[in-house]
């Protein structure tokens, strides 16, 4: 199946889309295509497939307005080009001797330049493992070149105080797992005290606190399971923590962490899903019956829970569910079937995705709205399970592949999909500007939109 993997608004408005596929909207387009706004075109001759996996899998625009596409290819434009390449606006180009294996993040940073990480073990020839910088005319490694000091990066991001952060499935010294690291300006290091597994799930509290979640037991000195927060440069533990992995996190004005999906915390049983108030966990008036699978904050700070439940907190409620701060409400009738994915519009009303073909009491395939009272329909809705949400500025919808413009739906990239790294769960995404002024849109709670589309 084609798959649309990455996005990226170019500083004139198109919008430049790379994945696995080999057509877009009827033209030819080898894994990389560009939208005008009325029709797709091609990147030159695109690139090529060596593998069997994602040619390209990372996108970003340099400060010049040049496009760079990393990703696992051989060539550009019929151009050797190893794993990374730039697109000047009419011609593609190696950047030097390239990486020696796939690019899967790529991050445009003051005084360093265009960085790029992944699970490569070379950059420009030379010793470089998982991350790697290109200062316009060479390749040099970004830490250690004679010791891996880590496996696989999946994201790079900047903090407010400008360091360069990186996530994925991460290792110092060859041993120690750390979740997060964070590039001093000399070498890579635990973000904090560090954690000793992978993060999934992050949230910004209003006090400028974030919140992990996902599969680890401790930062150095202290036992955290699953779930830390983090506060100025100290990790500390939510009580005992939660014991299965955190699949999603949601904060509330009040301070209030909410956690899913877990079955227990600090040593008691819950239902999935679990909310910590800064000195205690509590299964929120008895939690679910069933998956929990997305939440979301409204304006107002209460909290939206969906997934494959029927129930939450002994109140009937199908598929989705409001937490007001002490109790759990039904949103109407609810959905006839699974909600995988949530998205608060800029209005306040709320768009749900899943896989259903109603919501209240109206017909609505696969993505429904509710304005605080009752469900509409969007549309004809959407024939696919919706695992992808967003909004963009100008007020349209993209729900998976489709895009509603107000009045009609209609595909964003004809003949590919969105992929889903989790089974079943949905991701939220958000559209941001950047300090260039360009639009990204962005899951997983990114915070200064330089990634483009995550996966999903």
């Amino acid at each position: 199946m084609a798959t649309f993997r990455r996005s990226r608004v170019m500083p004139n408005g198109d919008l430049v889309a790379g994945g696995s596929f080999t057509t877009a909207g009827g033209v030819n387009a080898n894994y990389i295509a560009r939208w005008d706004g009325s029709a797709w075109s091609a990147l030159g001759a695109g690139m090529n497939r060596p593998l069997q996996v994602t040619p390209v899998q990372s996108l970003a625009v340099m400060p010049n307005g040049d496009l760079i596409a990393g990703g696992v290819f051989s060539t550009a434009g019929g151009t050797p080009a190893a794993s990374i390449a730039r697109w000047d606006g009419a011609a593609w180009s190696a950047l030097g001797a390239g990486v020696g294996n796939g690019v899967n993040a790529l991050k445009v940073v003051p005084g360093l330049g265009l960085v790029a990480g992944g699970s490569f073990i070379s950059a420009g020839g030379a010793p470089a493992f998982s991350v790697a910088r290109w200062d316009g005319a060479s390749w040099s490694a970004l830490g250690s070149s004679t010791r891996a000091p880590i496996w696989t990066i999946w994201a790079l991001e900047l903090l407010a105080d400008g360091s360069l952060v990186a996530g994925g499935d991460l290792v110092l010294d060859g041993s120690v797992r750390i979740g997060l690291a964070r590039w001093d300006g000399n070498a890579w290091g635990p973000l904090g005290s560090g954690l000793n597994g992978w993060v999934q799930a992050l949230t910004v509290l209003p006090d400028g606190d974030f919140v992990a979640g996902g599969n680890f037991t401790a930062a150095p000195g202290i036992l955290a399971h699953n779930i830390a927060l983090r506060r100025g440069s100290v990790w500390s533990a939510l009580g005992g923590g939660v014991t299965d992995p955190v699949v999603a996190v949601a904060g509330r004005p009040n301070g209030e962490v909410i956690a899913g999906s877990c079955n227990g915390v600090s040593g008691a049983p819950v239902s999935h899903i679990a909310a910590w108030n800064g000195t205690g966990w509590s299964d929120l008036a008895g939690g679910v019956n069933g998956e929990l699978r997305a939440l979301a904050t409204m304006h107002n700070g209460d909290v939206i829970a969906g997934g494959t439940f029927t129930q939450m907190g002994g109140v009937a409620a199908n598929y989705i569910a409001r937490w007001d701060g002490s109790a759990w409400h039904a949103l109407g009738e609810g959905t006839a079937g699974d909600v995988n994915v949530l998205c608060v519009l800029a209005n306040g009303d709320l768009v749900a995705g899943g896989w259903f073909n109603g919501a209240g009491l109206v017909a609505a395939r696969g993505v429904a709205r509710w304005n605080g009272s009752a469900w509409s329909a969007i549309g004809a809705g959407v024939n696919t399970p919706v695992r992808a949400l967003c909004e963009r500025p100008n007020g349209e919808i993209f729900a998976n592949e489709m895009r509603w413009n107000g009045s009609t739906w209609g595909l964003t990239v004809p003949g590919m999909h969105f992929e889903s790294d989790v089974q079943g769960a949905g991701r939220a995404c958000q559209w941001r500007r950047d300090r260039r002024g360009e639009l990204h849109v962005c899951t997983r709670g990114c915070r200064d939109a330089d990634r483009g589309v995550e996966r999903h």
